[in-house]
């Protein structure tokens, strides 16, 4: 969805420009992060089209469940740089969870037919009359 309202809102390097500046300037983090940040504004066209793309490819995969954990983790670390230049609650939320899901163990432990099949420890046989 966001990949989507960024591309019908033409967001682009003068947005990504106008952000990464108005982020580096309130950054509270050490001036050696910033001055990083600040080297990305010379690729500004380039960066903002990585941005729009990582959305829509990596919603997508997520949305139709291919390759989860390694579009959630792309989609963490955009997020972890996004929370770094702005700390707000909501990129921190998504970052936490996208995060989660990279970690996660595919169900292996949590499911819903586990948690929904009576509880019967794995070694014991099936009664048979």
């Amino acid at each position: 969805e966001c990949g989507v309202r960024l591309l019908q809102s033409s967001w682009g390097a003068s947005e990504f420009s106008l952000r990464l500046n108005h982020g580096v300037g309130r950054s509270p983090f050490a001036p050696e992060l910033s001055q990083f940040f600040v080297q990305l504004a010379f690729y500004d066209r380039i960066v903002a089209q990585t941005i729009v793309l990582i959305h829509l490819v990596g919603g997508l995969l997520i949305l139709v469940g291919v390759l989860t954990r390694t579009a959630s983790l792309v989609l963490c670390l955009l997020y972890f740089g996004y929370t770094l230049m702005y700390p707000l609650p909501l990129p921190i939320l998504v970052c936490v969870c996208c995060a989660s899901l990279a970690l996660s163990d595919a169900g292996q432990h949590v499911t819903i037919q586990r948690l929904a099949l009576p509880t019967r420890a794995n070694h014991q046989s099936t009664p048979t009359h």
